[in-house]
């Protein structure tokens, strides 16, 4: 994932399952500083620091941003069907207990 996202072409990517940000800060500064008019959309099923959603505080801290996007829908509901994106990265789910 990492060499096709430091391609030469700008890069649409699609990040499910965010809610730590860690993945997006990752993402997101690679990409703000190789191609800006790159696209990180980024889903979460939760949002704000008191459902432990911390995408918010990592993205903050990106020096240089790409284009962003931000959801917090039902992961089953994200009416995405009929766009394309150059890397889908699917987050494993929130542990239980």
């Amino acid at each position: 994932t990492s060499l096709h996202v430091k391609s030469s072409s700008p890069k649409k990517i699609l990040e499910i399952g965010c809610q730590d940000g860690v993945m997006s800060y990752h993402l997101g500064t690679i990409l703000g500083k190789l191609h800006s008019q790159s696209l990180l959309y980024s889903i979460a099923n939760t949002i704000g620091n008191e459902s432990s959603n911390q995408w918010v505080d990592c993205i903050s801290m990106i020096e240089e941003m790409p284009q962003l996007a931000f959801a917090a829908v039902d992961y089953d509901n994200t009416n995405l069907r009929d766009n394309n994106f150059d890397i889908v990265i699917i987050l494993r789910g929130e542990k239980n207990g």
